[in-house]
């Protein structure tokens, strides 16, 4: 799902599909209106990893996809493959 797509287009694609408004989805994940904001618009290029876990959580996105998106893991990881 994330693959080929950047974050912020996702995290709008499916805040919309769930009819949450930007102030909506700020309370349900206990982040900042403007932290959602400016994530949504692509302004924040290495979010803290608790902020990207509370968004994943709230639009039910997978949350090791969403870290490899920001290369804060590989690819082998996200299929299970870790080294010996």
């Amino acid at each position: 799902m994330i693959v080929g797509m950047k974050l912020h287009h996702i995290m709008k694609k499916e805040r919309k599909k769930r009819k949450i408004t930007l102030v909506k989805l700020a309370e349900k994940t206990g982040l900042s209106y403007g932290m959602i904001y400016r994530l949504e618009k692509g302004l924040i290029s290495e979010p803290r990893v608790d902020v990207l876990h509370k968004v994943s959580k709230v639009l039910e996105l997978n949350y090791l996809s969403v870290l490899k998106s920001f290369n804060y893991i590989d690819e082998d990881y996200v299929l299970g493959e870790l080294p010996p």
